[in-house]
């Protein structure tokens, strides 16, 4: 097969799964803009039932067809969420310096010099549980949202092995245990500022307008979070970003 077709193939087999990844993306907002303004319906619902006017009858009618009808979009809601959970049954023992080396021959096959990753990779790391292509896919995102964010500036990606506290804000974090991951980090720059979770940078990702980046970046939360990851962000854009990317190592009796 020519370099060509090989890599036209290629092209259409990460299209094919940025698709697939894009629909889950949808659904799972759609279940989070369904849930939002029916919890608030289900809250509304239990004070009235609580307060004097749920001994008319008429009200009381009310009560129980909206609390029948909430318990039909719950269900919907659930089957939704089964359509749209990644499906992590496929993990195995996966090295990180295998799947980026990947990654950067697949950026330069696809994008050219322009792509090119610069990559620094510890020498020994432990291998993570999950599903490979899932988390090339991942790393995809990472990439994208960097650099349509920063075009301009080499993108150098390092991993290592640390040993991370579980809590990492406020007085506990001094006592915090701690847990080995994998940290695999994509920067653009010299990016200054202290590291932000990405849970904070988006907590209200749906209640506002997003940039293609962003949307990018949630496509990428959306499985991270399901592998108890952690992801977190300094941006310095135009000229600068850095993206952590946490992977959790499995308990010892588990590797």
């Amino acid at each position: 097969m020519s370099k060509d077709k090989t890599i036209a193939e290629l092209r259409k087999r990460i299209e094919s799964l940025e698709q697939t990844a894009a629909l889950g993306f949808l659904i799972s907002a759609i279940v989070h803009e369904v849930n939002n303004p029916l919890s608030v319906m289900l809250i509304g619902g239990d004070t009235v039932r609580q307060s004097d006017l749920a001994r008319d009858p008429a009200v009381q009618k009310l009560l129980d067809t909206l609390e029948m009808q909430s318990e039909r979009i719950i269900g919907m809601s659930r089957l939704l969420q089964e359509m749209s959970r990644e499906n992590l049954s496929h993990r195995r023992p996966a090295d990180m310096r295998d799947l980026l080396t990947t990654l950067a021959l697949v950026q330069e096959a696809l994008g050219g010099e322009d792509a090119r990753l610069q990559l620094s990779l510890g020498d020994e790391l432990l291998p993570v549980s999950v599903d490979p292509q899932q988390m090339m896919q991942v790393c995809r995102y990472l990439v994208q949202a960097m650099r349509m964010r920063c075009p301009e500036g080499e993108m150098v990606v390092t991993a290592a092995q640390e040993e991370i506290p579980l809590i990492t804000f406020g007085p506990a974090a001094a006592r915090s245990p701690k847990r080995s991951y994998i940290v695999t980090c994509f920067r653009i720059g010299e990016a200054e500022g202290t590291p932000v979770p990405f849970t904070k940078l988006m907590a209200d990702f749906f209640g506002s307008p997003r940039e293609p980046w962003e949307v990018q970046l949630m496509a990428a939360w959306e499985v991270v979070r399901k592998l108890a990851g952690k992801l977190t962000m300094v941006d310095g854009a135009p000229d600068a970003m850095e993206l952590r990317l946490l992977v959790p190592l499995p308990p010892r009796d588990e590797a």
